[in-house]
């Protein structure tokens, strides 16, 4: 379909629903084009001044959304810059229509005296800064909607938009059932946010393990929309921020090998060193267990085997501690 600049619309309401999933088409392909740099903003604005006052009449009439409509906004998001196309949607009031919380950090950003950075801006670059996998961009796109009903002024602090992950994301399976496209994909991108920059010093490699085991498949995609996140002009505060991402990357990349590679003695061996050997739980059973592992290490012993497997290196690791015997039962 090609929109042709000039051509006249027209809206009959017996027959609204119809002609406004044809306009959105329309909106869609020009918004598409002109994200995609296939469309100059010259030949953009051309078509678009033929569709700017069918968008807005539609806009006006309220009509309910649909999953043709929310495909027009995925169409740019596909695209090479996506803010582009984004944009002219905005501009011409179809893309409050079909993300109605996208109004709300619109009019964020251009509240008088505004003492917080540009909501919709900051979207902008965000879903811009990610790569173009279609959940991560409309996570993007959705990730901060739970600010506006979030903004408090705290003093000495600042605008602060506590718990905007959690709002944003019922905000998000709200528009997204609408148009018959539950995500939880999205959704949970949205709600998480926030975790990867949470990262300090202070997280113990179970932490680390615990985020990775919560993301499950979807880490590599909530980091991308963290580091996305990243919009700071502040170079300071963004070689900090982009430090501690790549510390946790590195963190999650050790405790994913360390996990990979079983464990050199399995389960339950220091019973079976008590119960079969006659060694407590104590100083000795600790240098015990660490000779075996040592000589597993390094390839002398086999690793995560029977326990019965070690006898006779259990033997020889009581002997270089200077306690001899022989095992308190035959069998195990």
């Amino acid at each position: 379909m090609h929109v042709h600049a000039g051509r006249c619309l027209t809206v009959e309401m017996d027959t609204m629903q119809g002609n406004t999933l044809a306009t959105f088409a329309d909106i869609s392909e020009i918004a598409t084009q002109f994200a995609s740099l296939t469309l100059s903003q010259e030949q953009a604005g051309r078509e678009w001044e033929a569709l700017g006052d069918v968008a807005r009449s539609i806009v006006h009439a309220g009509l309910p959304r649909a999953k043709e409509l929310l495909a027009a906004v995925r169409s740019s998001l596909a695209c090479t810059v996506p803010s582009r196309g984004l944009r002219l949607l905005e501009a011409s009031g179809a893309l409050t229509v079909i993300i109605p919380p996208i109004a709300d950090i619109i009019t964020l950003s251009q509240e008088p005296g505004r003492r917080h950075k540009d909501v919709w801006e900051h979207t902008l670059a965000v879903v811009d800064g990610t790569p173009p996998i279609p959940a991560v961009r409309l996570a993007a796109l959705l990730h901060d909607v739970g600010k506006a009903a979030t903004l408090r002024y705290v003093r000495g602090k600042g605008a602060t938009f506590h718990g905007h992950p959690m709002v944003g994301a019922k905000l998000a399976s709200a528009v997204l059932a609408d148009a018959s496209e539950p995500d939880e994909h999205v959704v949970w991108l949205v709600e998480h946010h926030l975790r990867p920059a949470e990262h300090s010093a202070q997280w113990t490699d179970s932490a680390v393990r615990r985020f990775v085991r919560d993301c499950g498949p979807w880490a590599s995609d909530l980091l991308a929309l963290s580091r996305a996140d990243l919009t700071t002009r502040n170079p300071t505060k963004r070689k900090r921020a982009v430090d501690n991402a790549d510390t946790l990357v590195s963190r999650m990349e050790t405790v994913i090998a360390e996990d990979a590679v079983p464990q050199a003695l399995r389960k339950g061996f220091g019973t079976w060193l008590r119960d079969r050997w006659g060694v407590e739980p104590g100083p000795t059973m600790g240098a015990v267990k660490r000779e075996l592992e040592r000589r597993i290490d390094e390839g002398e012993l086999p690793r995560n085997e029977e326990h019965i497997t070690y006898d006779t290196a259990v033997g020889e690791a009581l002997a270089k501690l200077g306690r001899g015997g022989e095992p308190t039962i035959c069998t195990c």
